[in-house]
């Protein structure tokens, strides 16, 4: 557990600000999902049990920062680090388009989550397609450059 304090504690260090007034500050109207992105980087290089480990936490974490307690980001952020740890292999040595379909998957299912959050909060559908599409393309991008930055420093400093 000790080992792993280290990525829990970074991994909620994110969560803090990815939810609070530093991107306001920035005048980001759109946030993206750095914790996602941090799921997917502790994928590629770390073991799958400090995987889980964050990603419950994290969840955790998340769901108690809202006032309801409807632990969906527990059962998203833990359900998506089962669904990388399925698919690593795929991610790590698939094509691009694979990889693209891979990564574009976990992201539409976290917005999933999030609009049923959504709406659990509000009772109400709101779908802002283009903030859906935005948040989809930021969390693509990031992916996709720590990939390819974990890679060129594999490559280069192994």
């Amino acid at each position: 557990m000790i080992y792993c304090l280290k990525y829990i504690l970074f991994g909620l260090f994110l969560i803090v600000i990815q939810s609070t007034v530093i991107f306001n500050i920035l005048g980001f109207v759109i946030i993206p999902d750095i914790f996602l992105v941090y799921l997917f980087w502790l994928s590629i290089t770390k073991e799958e049990n400090i995987l889980k480990t964050v990603s419950f936490i994290g969840g955790m974490f998340l769901d108690t920062l809202k006032p309801d307690f409807s632990f969906i980001n527990v059962f998203s952020y833990f359900s998506i680090a089962f669904i990388i740890i399925k698919f690593k292999e795929k991610i790590v040595i698939s094509n691009f388009l694979i990889r693209f379909f891979l990564i574009s998957f976990l992201s539409c299912y976290l917005i999933f989550f999030k609009e049923i959050e959504i709406y659990v909060e509000s009772k109400i559908i709101s779908i802002d397609y283009s903030q859906i599409v935005f948040y989809y393309i930021t969390n693509l991008a990031m992916m996709y450059f720590i990939y390819y930055y974990e890679l060129f420093l594999s490559e280069n400093y192994v």
